[in-house]
């Protein structure tokens, strides 16, 4: 049984790898371990003394959101072949129980050093976990945000914060580059950072990278630079959203895809999983005529994301 659990284990550290490196965080360090910086704190329920902490992966990188801030994200897998519970507060707990301590012992740690000796450029560092909590049951919920929400913690744990990757999160983004890399295949792609009013030094200001920013792990909306490879000037901004097609939630991200437009993009591809023009085409065009901007909306497009067999553009 032992051993069972431990390949499931490698099988999620594994699928989280891939998925690391299909976002852009390659290269991280894998399976570290660190001394327990405080031994009697950090004590197991069982009383039992804690020496090390395991840390599955760690990358680190230049906050493109807030010049001057480095960010190291500190990954925690928890893979299973079994539903999430129906009551799953219980395991978070003790998941966010184990990375808050584990962070709090980083921040005292001999790698920690090594990682800010091989920065610049920075004068605030941000210790960030996430959690991957990941199952293989097709029968699963596969959204536990709304289960979590309102948690209360007995323990108040020095860490700035915490990110939660489930099923439905790494599924929304897998598929939307997936999608994207076959549709806009004679694009480069790459990961839309808004202006945020903290990143405006001129030597380090981008509008996109290669690697997505932490906050959008829990986002509702995936935002995208599509530059067309052989005519560069040629830019369209894709957002793809997490949930399904409603009027409403149309009308705000056109709203949105307008702001984060601006100077950058002569298109705008706005994804939804389950879009249907023949179903939402009159919606669509009601939503556009409400914007003053006819220039701008004339640009929009919509998609469904999960189109096996999306015609290129």
């Amino acid at each position: 049984m032992g051993e069972y659990s431990k390949s499931i284990g490698e099988y999620g550290e594994q699928l989280v790898d891939n998925f690391l490196y299909l976002i852009g965080w390659k290269n991280p360090q894998k399976g570290i371990d660190i001394p327990c910086y405080d031994k009697e704190a950090h004590a197991r329920k069982n009383k039992n003394e804690r020496k090390t902490h395991g840390l599955d992966f760690i990358f680190s990188y230049n906050n493109p959101f807030i010049d001057g801030v480095l960010k190291n994200i500190i990954i925690s897998v928890k893979f299973s072949k079994s539903a999430y519970s129906n009551y799953p507060v219980t395991d978070f707990k003790n998941y966010y129980d184990d990375l808050a301590i584990a962070i709090e012992c980083f921040e005292h740690s001999e790698i920690k050093q090594t990682i800010l000796s091989g920065f610049n450029g920075f004068d605030q560092v941000e210790d960030i976990g996430v959690l991957f909590w990941l199952n293989d049951n097709p029968n699963s919920i596969d959204d536990l945000l709304p289960e979590l929400l309102n948690t209360k913690f007995d323990n108040n744990y020095n860490i700035h914060s915490l990110y939660i990757v489930d099923n439905k999160r790494i599924v929304f983004i897998y598929r939307v580059l997936e999608f994207v890399k076959s549709k806009f295949s004679d694009f480069h792609i790459s990961f839309y950072y808004p202006n945020t009013g903290k990143n405006i030094n001129p030597l380090t200001k981008q509008n996109s990278g290669n690697f997505l920013p932490v906050e959008f792990l829990n986002s509702s909306i995936l935002p995208l630079k599509l530059q067309r490879k052989d005519k560069e000037k040629e830019v369209y901004l894709g957002v793809f959203c997490i949930d399904n097609y409603e009027q409403e939630d149309f009308k705000r991200i056109v709203g949105l895809s307008k702001d984060l437009s601006i100077g950058l993009a002569s298109k705008v591809y706005i994804g939804f999983p389950d879009y249907n023009e023949v179903e939402h085409k009159n919606q669509i065009n009601i939503v556009k005529h409400q914007f003053q901007d006819v220039d701008f909306t004339g640009g929009v497009n919509v998609l469904n994301y999960n189109d096996k067999f999306p015609q290129k553009i």
